[in-house]
C-alpha cells in the first residue's frame, strides 16, 4: 500500500513540474505580445462566412511558433463595430512578424476581408 502511494505521489510532482513548465506566462508579462484583429462583416450575408474565415485564422495561427494563447469574441452590443476580435498572445513580437510574413496567412487573411474589414494591431503591456 506505501509503495502505492508512493508511486501516486511521484506520478502526481511529474505532472504537476510537467503541466507548470508549459503554462502560459501572466498576461503582464512584458516579454509577450498581444494582437487583436477586428473583424466587422460587410452586411447580414457575409457573416457567417467572416466566421468560418475567422476560424480557419484561429486554427492557423495556433500551430505557429511563439503562440502561447487566444480567443475569437463576439462584440454583444448589437450594431456596434467590430462585430468581432480575435485576440492571441504570443512569445515575441517577432513571432508575430514572422507570422504575417508567410504567404498562407495572408492569404487566410484576404480570404477573411472578402466578407469584411480586418484590422490588426498589436499590444504590449504597460509598464509600470
Amino acid at each position: 500500500m506505501k509503495t502505492h502511494l508512493t508511486h501516486a505521489a511521484i506520478a502526481l510532482a511529474l505532472l504537476t513540474t510537467t503541466f507548470t513548465a508549459h503554462t502560459a506566462p501572466p498576461l503582464d508579462d512584458p516579454r509577450t505580445v498581444v494582437t487583436v484583429m477586428q473583424f466587422s462583416a460587410r452586411n447580414a450575408a457575409a457573416r457567417a462566412p467572416l466566421q468560418e474565415r475567422m476560424a480557419a485564422i484561429r486554427d492557423y495561427v495556433r500551430k505557429q511558433p511563439g503562440y502561447i494563447e487566444n480567443a475569437l469574441m463576439e462584440n454583444r452590443n448589437p450594431g456596434n463595430k467590430p462585430e468581432f476580435v480575435g485576440v492571441t498572445r504570443w512569445n515575441s513580437f517577432k513571432d508575430w512578424e514572422a507570422l504575417w510574413l508567410k504567404p498562407e496567412f495572408q492569404k487566410l487573411v484576404a480570404a477573411a476581408g472578402e466578407f469584411g474589414e480586418v484590422n490588426p494591431g498589436t499590444f504590449s503591456p504597460v509598464k509600470k
